[in-house]
């Protein structure tokens, strides 16, 4: 045996990771905000301070730690509010994990749209019965850009990932599990336009749109304030507690 200050040592050569990722600000990149949602929803970054919109539940359904964010869905049904600006910054990336519990229902996932669906921008997928689509929009004062396509699954963990570069007409890239979105059946990926958002980034709700919220759990929200490369998408889909 030797000695190893980076992990614990089982033998000679052998070791074991104790990096805690999951828990940290700056993986792969520094984030503005880390929402692990282990019945709490303290931001780990230590900028922002979240609410609940409706009653605050959480469950042990997770994909780390020992719980996770419950949401109620319907159109009254909870949400958090990050208090995450979208216009604080010209490029943007969220990553989140999805468990969608009610195949029968539209859900939104995140979103920053205002109550009438004008502007904004919201990440969403279908019901079983259309494959689950995913569905993503961006809102200008009613002008919409929108990508439709892929498949979500229920009843299980999947990772979304979004990037977003505002320079010039706008690109936002759509990751799932770790890769590029594929399955196109309306629009691109990447998606051209520019969002304005009037609210703060959702989760589990298109922003305080009501209508159509989130059937399921979330766990592990980081936001960042600039443009993930698809390496660093990989990291965080591939990311495991210590």
């Amino acid at each position: 045996p030797f000695n190893n200050t980076d992990g614990i040592v089982l033998a000679k050569g052998i070791t074991t990771t104790t990096i805690d990722t999951i828990g940290t600000c700056s993986y792969p990149s520094t984030a503005v905000a880390l929402f692990q949602l282990d019945n709490n929803i303290v931001d780990t970054c230590g900028n922002y301070t979240a609410a609940w919109s409706g009653t605050a539940a959480y469950n042990s359904t997770a994909k780390f730690g020992s719980y996770s964010a419950e949401f109620s869905g319907g159109n009254t049904g909870s949400y958090i509010n990050t208090e995450v600006d979208p216009d604080a910054s010209s490029s943007w990336t969220v990553s989140l994990w999805v468990y969608r519990t009610n195949t029968s229902t539209f859900d939104w996932f995140f979103g920053s749209f205002d109550s009438s669906l004008g502007s904004g921008f919201g990440f969403s997928a279908y019901n079983q019965s259309s494959n689950g689509q995913l569905d993503v929009y961006i809102g200008n004062s009613g002008s919409y850009t929108r990508t439709r396509g892929g498949t979500s699954t229920f009843n299980e963990w999947n990772h979304f990932a979004l990037t977003h570069d505002g320079s010039g007409s706008g690109t936002t890239t759509i990751y799932q599990n770790g890769t590029l979105l594929t399955g196109l059946n309306l629009g691109t990926n990447p998606m051209t336009g520019n969002q304005t958002s009037p609210e703060n980034w959702c989760l589990a709700s298109g922003g305080i749109y009501a209508s159509e919220r989130l059937n399921g759990y979330i766990d592990q929200a980081r936001f960042f304030n600039t443009e993930l490369n698809a390496t660093q998408i990989g990291y965080l889909y591939t990311e495991t507690a210590p």
